[in-house]
């Protein structure tokens, strides 16, 4: 189970705010590593995690106590209504889930592009459930995108995956179009650019191994193929007299040097 459902459950529960909720995720995290024994009671649990927090000088009162409530809600609250709580909403999440496979399948995407767009709809859903929200309402896309920049921190490509996978869910499952979700709080982008290395580090790098391990990464970097393709290489994509592979890059040809 993913403390974003923990997340949710406050606020919904108006445990405590957006503001503050990701503090009560960072104490539970902290808690769940401790890995306390299951024989122990809760209050046995909540009284060791503060005892190890209170020999901790970077931990003021205030926080203590923070920490003390997010842990108490997660043992006492959440964990016992998932697991008592019958979930009303679940076979509707089923059904639409059921229909996104079958969509996705039916238009061909990869088994990988399906369970990215599975799961990230999945959550949208789980996140209207746990809000109350409508799933239907454009309204909603707009307030889970932004919880993902505001609360969960993710990055602008993963946020504009969450809303490719959500925009498919409305297209193909709803059949219905987003309205205009402008002033949705928009991930911030990365402004650093990636290592490259240069010619003559890759050099040293071919000098530091040999045989298959050796042809293996010389023909992925060869032919700028990624990973995921390159472990789905077989010799009859590979058009030895034409010098390239184009037929397992169909969009693109990529040509051997």
């Amino acid at each position: 189970m993913q403390l974003v459902d923990y997340e949710l459950y406050i606020i919904s529960n108006n445990f405590t705010d957006t503001t503050r909720s990701r503090y009560y995720v960072s104490w539970v995290k902290r808690f769940i590593r401790m890995k306390l024994s299951d024989q122990l009671s809760n209050i046995e649990k909540v009284k060791q995690f503060c005892e190890s927090l209170a020999i901790d000088s970077s931990v003021e009162e205030w926080q203590l106590a923070q920490a003390k409530h997010a842990v108490e809600l997660y043992l006492n609250m959440f964990l016992k209504d998932v697991h008592t709580q019958k979930d009303e909403n679940a076979p509707d999440i089923a059904e639409n889930i059921k229909g996104l496979r079958n969509a996705l399948r039916l238009k061909h995407y990869s088994y990988r592009t399906e369970g990215t767009y599975v799961d990230w709809c999945r959550r949208y859903l789980e996140y209207c459930k746990a809000l109350k929200y409508d799933p239907l309402a454009s309204s909603s896309v707009k307030l889970y995108l932004s919880f993902l920049a505001v609360n969960q921190k993710v990055a602008a490509a993963t946020q504009n995956q969450a809303f490719n996978s959500v925009l498919f869910l409305f297209r193909h499952v709803f059949n219905s179009e987003l309205d205009d979700i402008k002033g949705t709080i928009r991930a911030k982008a990365k402004t650093n650019l990636p290592a490259v290395l240069s010619v003559d580090e890759i050099k040293q790098l071919f000098k530091q191994v040999e045989g298959t391990p050796k042809f293996i990464l010389q023909l992925i970097y060869g032919t700028g193929m990624r990973l995921s393709e390159f472990i789905r290489l077989r010799v009859k994509d590979i058009d030895f007299e034409n010098g390239n592979n184009a037929d397992l890059h169909p969009r693109h040809e990529r040509d051997f040097p």
